[in-house]
């Protein structure tokens, strides 16, 4: 392959194909021998393949003679030349054409060739052999730059679609990465999540395994402290049990017994006056002492007891009860007793004239 210096002619022919060739054996007419392409060294093509021009606007052409002159404005080479009746079967080509490896290295290496217009652009305005263009007939400037616009549109439009492929193409990968990013953090957001409960729970049930396990060691210290120290006990029955004194500071209600068969007189009130009043200075004392006070039995006084009815009444004992010590002393053996008589002696007591003591009161049960 052969091409001009811009590589906008592209001549597609073998090298084998292509032999030098002087201008005595062209049989060039004057005109022909005069002109600027026959003085420089050609080469005939046998077989041309194929003529490629990138931009057709930038190649110029003049008839000399018999021959047809095509030349690259853009570098200023002319660049080959076809016989008019002979046609492909004639060529001559310019012989410092760029070879193939020539075209390649132009392509890769020189700093002015466009990806773009596919030629090497010269930045200067000014080409070498200007003065050569002039002998070609002028080209529309117009259309020139309208065709070049038309590729540019065309090259755009190409590699708009080209970029907007590479763009959803990397789009894709790029989304993919990213799924499958997001589902591996989803799983190891759900990883975490699940040991995070895990180790509250363990937390949670040993917090309650321990306060289960301290409650427990409490209560078996409790127990063996109970059982093992008779001091400690001792001070723990003081202050839960009940003083059987205590109890009595406050008078007691009479049991049954009491209540049906013990009737006040004058001057017992005084006398439940002063024995409460000994009973609560006992209890002090005892407090104070610190001493466990066991009960004792308080004998009704025989003078509380109405001795003015005409019968016998027997007369109990106060019972007090206490939970903790029961202690029961022998009751007094009662008399045997005619009841008959005792109702007829009552009777007249109420109704006869002489009264002795006052009327029985109303009973009154205290009983709960």
């Amino acid at each position: 392959m052969y091409s001009c210096y811009c590589l906008n002619i592209l001549i597609e022919a073998l090298p084998e194909n292509c032999q030098g060739v002087s201008a005595d054996s062209l049989s060039l007419s004057p005109k022909e021998r005069d002109d600027s392409f026959f003085q420089q060294d050609l080469k005939r093509v046998k077989t041309l393949q194929k003529v490629h021009k990138t931009h057709p606007d930038l190649v110029l052409t003049k008839d000399v003679g018999k021959w047809v002159i095509n030349c690259c404005a853009n570098c200023v080479c002319e660049t080959y030349a076809v016989h008019n009746e002979k046609g492909p079967d004639s060529v001559l080509i310019f012989a410092n054409l760029r070879d193939t490896k020539s075209i390649e290295r132009a392509k890769t290496e020189e700093a002015d060739y466009s990806k773009v217009f596919k030629i090497v652009i010269s930045r200067s305005p000014v080409r070498a052999n200007s003065s050569v263009l002039y002998s070609y007939p002028q080209c529309n400037p117009e259309a020139a730059m309208n065709n070049i616009k038309d590729y540019w549109l065309e090259y755009m439009k190409k590699e708009t679609i080209a970029v907007e492929q590479r763009i959803k193409q990397f789009a894709d990968e790029e989304y993919e990465k990213f799924n499958n990013l997001k589902t591996a953090a989803m799983k190891e957001q759900g990883f975490l999540n699940s040991f995070i409960q895990e180790m509250s729970q363990q937390q949670k049930h040993e917090v309650q395994h321990k306060a289960i396990l301290d409650a427990v060691k409490e209560a078996d210290k409790m127990l063996c402290v109970d059982v093992c120290s008779p001091e400690y006990g001792t001070k723990i029955n003081k202050s839960t049990r009940p003083s059987p004194k205590r109890q009595k500071s406050s008078p007691a209600a009479p049991s049954s017994y009491d209540a049906e068969a013990i009737f006040e007189m004058e001057g017992s009130e005084d006398n439940k006056s002063v024995s409460g009043t000994d009973v609560e200075e006992s209890d002090r004392e005892d407090t104070a002492e610190g001493a466990i006070t066991m009960p004792v039995r308080h004998s009704v006084p025989k003078h509380s007891i109405a001795k003015s009815l005409p019968m016998d009444i027997p007369t109990f004992l106060t019972q007090n009860r206490n939970h903790v010590e029961d202690e029961y002393d022998d009751l007094p053996r009662q008399e045997n007793v005619n009841i008959a008589e005792s109702i007829k002696a009552l009777a007249q007591s109420v109704h006869g004239d002489a009264v002795f003591g006052e009327l029985p009161r109303p009973r009154v049960s205290n009983q709960l």
